[in-house]
């Protein structure tokens, strides 16, 4: 069972500057141990597969979650 640690939430509109979400969930990867994970929420297509790609190629494991109000979350995780 992955336990979720952090969670984040990112808006088209607020995505800059300091507000980068390669940054921050890099940071956040870093800081995972085995079993544990990180929840992210995007409503930008593009950055989704910018996340994903990272987290991939930093060999983390990633799973969509839901759908919802043109949001796509989806699971980060370290595997067991």
């Amino acid at each position: 069972m992955i336990r979720v640690v952090k969670e984040f939430t990112f808006r088209r509109s607020e995505i800059c500057g300091g507000r980068n979400p390669i940054r921050m969930i890099l940071e956040a990867m870093n800081e995972l141990g085995q079993c544990e994970g990180l929840t992210i929420e995007l409503d930008d297509y593009d950055w989704v597969l910018v996340l994903r790609g990272l987290a991939e190629l930093h060999e983390f494991k990633v799973e969509e979650c839901e759908k919802a109000n043109n949001f796509l979350k989806f699971l980060v995780y370290k595997s067991c």
